[in-house]
């Protein structure tokens, strides 16, 4: 899913509703406005198999060129390690819905 309109809800608005209806006859991959290592496991845990990150590659590489782009690997691994280890979990695959806090949870 990829949405670059301003006018639309976000990618990770829509992911939910889309997972949810699709379930398992298709795995959702996300793009859209993933800068982050933290923006990365709420798309994980609502349901995406792939979170796509074009910008800070592209910002990296015009930046840094090839050592750029490696440190901005470097950057999301760690980012995305550090917050797992602090949600008390070791793998990808333990990451679900449950990981995550809902402001209007009623």
């Amino acid at each position: 899913m990829s949405i670059e309109s301003a006018r639309l809800p976000s990618s990770i608005e829509l992911l939910p509703g889309i997972v949810d209806a699709v379930g398992d006859r298709l795995e959702m991959f996300v793009d859209s406005g993933f800068r982050r290592g933290t923006d990365i496991i709420p798309a994980l845990a609502l349901g995406a198999k792939a979170v796509a990150i074009g910008r800070p590659y592209l910002y990296s590489l015009a930046a840094g060129g090839q050592v750029g782009v490696s440190r901005v690997v470097q950057l999301l691994k760690a980012e995305i390690e550090h917050d797992m280890a602090m949600m008390g979990i070791t793998s990808i695959d333990q990451i679900n819905r449950g990981c995550l806090f809902e402001r209007n949870r009623k």
